[in-house]
């Protein structure tokens, strides 16, 4: 499983990217 700092990171990237792709 992913670490909480790496889990953190990719849901912040993932969110930015998601409001860009939107």
């Amino acid at each position: 499983m992913l670490s909480m700092t790496d889990h953190d990171m990719f849901r912040r990237a993932y969110s930015r990217t998601s409001l860009l792709r939107r």
